[in-house]
């Protein structure tokens, strides 16, 4: 009997870097392994998975979850699952079937909906491991959302560099249009010699504004 590993929650939280560190012990463990990413995701590159700590691996573009039918392995690893299509079924088929997943996928859009698949993909996993990641803006270990510091044209926009992880307090800060209002004077200020309190969240060097 297979199992359905899923490792999920913010930006920056080391969802990838947990399929990098499963997907080596399986090589050690001489299994035949196969690597996936949604064609939609090509920030890496076109058939390339990274991760913030260097490390890359050729994976299989794909686009539709069915699509892994057509692959055999013992082990399949799936990184940024949440822009795939398709039914979540197929991968429950396949694992009752004897073969392992190890998928990673941001749960949550920057607006708090579900994303794509990944609420699906829960309800039949075998083992969640929920992710923290560290808050951009105060600091804290709690970040569990990702915010979105421009502006969207859709829901789903492909994308590290408008994305940040923070923590529910922030999260609600940052959303406010009076903290918006205040904040969007604070970043044009350079002079930090005097920290700038927005409640709990200071704002005392220029090099830290850009998360806004």
């Amino acid at each position: 009997m297979g199992y359905i590993n899923v490792y999920t929650g913010p930006m920056k939280c080391g969802k990838s870097q947990k399929i990098f560190n499963e997907l080596k012990r399986q090589l050690i463990a001489g299994k035949d392994i196969k690597v996936f990413k949604p064609l939609l995701d090509n920030r890496a590159g076109d058939a390339v998975i990274s991760t913030r700590a260097g490390n890359s691996i050729t994976a299989i573009n794909i686009q539709d979850i069915s699509e892994l039918e057509n692959y055999e392995a013992d082990s399949y690893f799936i990184d940024e699952f949440q822009f795939l299509k398709g039914d979540v079924h197929t991968i429950d088929k396949m694992a009752t079937a004897g073969k392992k997943f190890y998928i990673a996928g941001l749960n949550l859009t920057s607006e708090k909906k579900i994303f794509g698949k990944m609420g699906d993909l829960m309800c039949i996993a075998d083992n969640i491991e929920m992710m923290t990641s560290i808050c951009e803006v105060c600091k804290c270990e709690e970040a569990v959302f990702t915010y979105f510091k421009g502006r969207k044209d859709t829901d789903i926009m492909v994308g590290d560099a408008e994305y940040i992880p923070v923590c529910r307090e922030c999260y609600d800060k940052l959303m406010n249009s009076d903290f918006n209002k205040a904040k969007n004077n604070v970043v044009h200020k350079h002079d930090n010699s005097v920290p700038i309190s927005l409640g709990k969240i200071l704002v005392n060097d220029f090099k830290y504004q850009y998360h806004f």
